[in-house]
């Protein structure tokens, strides 16, 4: 097929599938005949914008597209303007898929942000299509990790302040609508107000930090990748500013966040953890969180904290070593210490023993987990009966029951009620019944019928 027709082509991406064919054929470099293209051909800008998006599409700026050819790139680069401007046109094409080609490939070619591409486009361009420029630029930077209104801010400069109130108040409108949306009785429709709010990060910080602590998993999930795009940073770096104060978080979000951290196990996890821990002048409850979750995102960068405070013999620091335990390398010596930890004097790391055994999975374990459902303190009882569920231990409902039909204290009885739900047999279910009908406390009672629905006998409710 002859060459030069379809150098004429319409498409830019068959003129320069052209040039590669014709390049392999020939066994001359693509760059060569692109080279020689762009010499002999009057419009050189239909030629340079050929090699501008063959660039983007390359994942190259344009001096690594045109290697070795110095004639032809001077050519280009002396058209700058031009094509930058051709390609702000492109950028309000009617076909999403245009706008957005035209943006990554402008970035790439010419080694800009692609913010500074939009920035430079704005202002002579009617403001009608303002959001649906800061949309491709939302779809563009989403694979750097980023987010529109963050790239922006860090792009923009003094002479930006026109195209930035202008993206501002586009910004400024979703977010008003999105803050709405998240109470709206639809799931639907508040996870789409969620993510519009992380797509609007940094500017959404205060929404997304107040969702921190929602129930949800993946709300929660949504929101922290957002604020950590809002600031092109790795969720366990955005959260390490905000846990060491550096930036604005309460005792609660901070909570979340290090849980969080440990979740998603980002490479730098375990640092951010063990900062937070080796730091005593933390809150005791987020250092108490930070301990674990370095053990979970690294065992061999928490070992030596782990071994200082299982022999401080100072129970603020035991209590999570212990907990830390669960993801150590099995050996006798780590089952011997969990073993004493569910005697330990402390409520709280014969809490943390129950919990580091059940996250084993070590079913010899479970004799030691077993009594600690009697013990005297409601911390303890809660533990181990949920980690006698997690171990599945024969005949462990009987205990359970027990703890809903007799114990004192009202959490205990919650969550006795809770693990039933998780059981099936004429035991449970009676006394799942009795607790939603005659329990003393009102939560025990809604858990208990909760659980008799999950069990498909919601019948027996009165």
């Amino acid at each position: 097929m002859p060459l030069e027709p379809l150098l004429r082509d319409v498409d830019w991406d068959v003129r320069f599938a052209a040039l590669e064919k014709e390049a392999s054929t020939s066994e001359v470099k693509v760059s060569r005949l692109l080279a020689k293209w762009i010499a002999r051909t009057p419009d050189t800008e239909f030629t340079c914008m050929t090699a501008v998006h063959a660039a983007g599409k390359k994942k190259k700026a344009l001096p690594a597209l045109l290697e070795g050819e110095p004639a032809a790139l001077k050519t280009c680069q002396s058209l700058e303007p031009k094509l930058l401007a051709r390609l702000g046109a492109e950028l309000y094409d009617e076909r999403a898929g245009t706008r957005s080609e035209a943006l990554a490939h402008a970035a790439l070619a010419f080694a800009k942000p692609p913010a500074r591409v939009v920035l430079d486009a704005l202002p002579s361009h009617p403001a009608a299509f303002d959001a649906m420029v800061l949309e491709t630029l939302r779809d563009v930077v989403f694979e750097h990790d980023a987010t529109a209104a963050g790239a922006l801010l860090a792009s923009a400069g003094p002479d930006d302040v026109k195209a930035m109130n202008r993206a501002l108040a586009v910004f400024s409108t979703q977010r008003e609508q999105a803050t709405k949306g998240l109470s709206d009785p639809e799931p639907a429709r508040r996870k789409e107000a969620l993510r519009t709010l992380a797509d609007l990060a940094p500017l959404s910080e205060p929404e997304l930090l107040g969702v921190l602590e929602d129930p949800e998993a993946g709300t929660r999930a949504m929101a922290v990748r957002g604020l950590a795009r809002g600031e092109v940073r790795t969720v366990s770096a955005m959260a390490a500013r905000r846990l060491s104060g550096e930036a604005p978080a309460t005792a609660g979000q901070q909570i979340a966040l290090l849980k969080l951290v440990g979740d998603l196990h980002e490479a730098d996890c375990a640092a951010v953890a063990l900062e937070t821990w080796r730091d005593v002048k933390r809150a005791p409850a987020l250092r108490a969180l930070a301990l674990p979750t370095a053990a979970s995102c690294r065992w061999d960068a928490v070992r030596d904290d782990v071994e200082t405070a299982l022999a401080s013999g100072d129970e603020v620091a035991q209590t999570p070593a212990v907990l830390s335990l669960a993801w150590a390398p099995t050996s006798e010596q780590v089952l011997e210490r969990l073993h004493r930890a569910t005697e330990a004097p402390a409520p709280s790391t014969r809490a943390a023993a129950c919990e580091a055994i059940a996250h084993r999975r070590w079913i010899r374990g479970a004799q030691y987990v077993m009594p600690l459902v009697q013990d005297p303190s409601p911390e303890v009882r809660r533990t181990a009966a949920r980690a006698l569920l997690t171990l599945e231990v024969p005949g462990f409902e009987l205990k359970v029951v027990k703890l809903l039909q007799t114990d004192a204290d009202a959490s205990v009885r919650r969550v006795a009620a809770e693990i039933l739900g998780h059981v099936t047999g004429p035991r449970p279910l009676t006394a799942l019944t009795e607790a939603a009908r005659n329990d003393s406390d009102p939560d025990v009672k809604l858990v208990a019928a909760q659980s008799l629905r999950k069990l498909g006998a919601g019948s027996l409710l009165p």
